[in-house]
């Protein structure tokens, strides 16, 4: 059995745009917050516990270990970018995407060590003429 590879741009961007979006609504729709509560009688007083949550937008754009660059040439300024976009997070969702499998994984296991797992995991392929590029989309959550 031989597999055809769609070629169409039109309809692979569909599907991964498609792809995406239906992860990420299950992603974000598997998860609910969940909000712990403590009251002190002697004072009445209802507090909620806050966890710091990691901004990975931003750390992904300040640290050059998750970053591409393109070196300055001649009339060009070299310019990097995060190899992994954050496609959303909340205190408690967490949704990556990349081309760039090896550093999506640092990122995973930072995200572990701030509380989240891994809900799900997608990968797929975008062609451009006879050259393919495997993409990965993770969801995570915590709490």
């Amino acid at each position: 059995m031989q597999i055809k590879w769609v070629r169409e741009p039109h309809i692979l961007a569909i599907i991964t745009v498609g792809t995406a979006a239906l992860f990420l609504l299950l992603a974000v729709s598997a998860t609910a917050p969940i909000t712990a509560q403590t009251t002190t009688s002697a004072t009445n007083t209802t507090t909620t516990p806050t966890t710091a949550v990691t901004n990975f937008t931003k750390l992904l754009s300040q640290n050059k270990e998750f970053q591409t660059c393109i070196p300055q040439t001649s009339g060009i300024r070299g310019e990097c970018f995060p190899s992994v976009d954050v496609l959303y997070q909340s205190p408690t969702t967490l949704v990556l995407k990349s081309r760039y499998v090896d550093t999506i994984w640092k990122v995973v296991d930072l995200a572990k060590k701030d509380g989240y797992k891994i809900d799900g995991i997608s990968t797929y392929i975008t062609t451009s003429g006879d050259t393919g590029t495997v993409n990965a989309l993770v969801a995570m959550s915590r709490g």
